[in-house]
């Protein structure tokens, strides 16, 4: 029976864990695009986002601490600890935790091991498998939003002429400016004189996607 159990959960999460895979590869799903809502009462209507955090819609959590001053101290303890918890449960580690929870327990079975020894090490590695992929799915959150360059923080920062830029927003040149680290290049404009080639200027403003207005340095100071 305990063979069966092991056997099914096997089956079920090593096949979601596959199709899962498959389909982030295509890009028809995200890293957190199949993360579930939680949703708890017992923590003030707490909400489980896609990248595992705990989202509260009142400012103390929901758990009324202004009215009960102890009592809402040691609230705060446990809704901390329920947090730690909770952060871990999205559907992606759910289904691992499955997953190698029947992958190992069949294992165990196979081999003779005592049902005690096999549902605990069973059970323990699903709980590390699980923690094992959020830390990688928060790494890559963090990974891929530090890696984003934001266009809009171009603006008051040192830029360098790539391409002369004419004069009076009559046309567009290139600027090459360093932003978190990296050195990027925008089209540009400039309501003033034409700026040639070499130039050092200042972001004025952010025109589009991936232009920007200058002016001179001299000007703009």
């Amino acid at each position: 029976m305990l063979m069966l159990i092991f056997l099914f959960c096997a089956i079920i999460g090593g096949t979601i864990l596959v199709c899962q895979f498959a389909l982030t590869l295509m890009g028809l799903s995200g890293a957190e695009g199949s993360d579930f809502d939680l949703h708890t009462d017992g923590l003030g209507d707490a909400s489980l986002s896609g990248d595992g955090h705990l989202d509260h819609p009142g400012g103390n959590g929901g758990l009324g601490g202004d009215a009960h001053g102890g009592q809402g101290h040691d609230s705060g303890h446990e809704q901390h600890g329920s947090s730690w918890f909770f952060g871990v449960l999205t559907f992606r580690t759910v289904v691992t935790f499955i997953a190698f929870f029947g992958l190992i327990g069949m294992v165990g079975t196979s081999a003779g091991w005592p049902q005690l020894q096999t549902l605990v090490v069973a059970v323990g590695s699903g709980l590390m498998s699980m923690y094992g992929v959020q830390y990688l799915l928060r790494l890559a959150h963090r990974l891929r939003a530090d890696g984003t360059v934001h266009i809009q923080r171009a603006v008051g920062q040192p830029a360098i002429v790539y391409l002369t830029i004419p004069p009076k927003n009559s046309g567009l040149g290139k600027v090459q400016v360093v932003l978190q680290n990296r050195t990027m290049e925008y089209d540009a404009m400039t309501p003033h004189e034409k700026l040639p080639t070499g130039t050092r200027v200042l972001v004025t403003r952010v025109l589009g996607a991936d232009r920007v207005e200058v002016a001179a340095e001299t000007m703009a100071g």
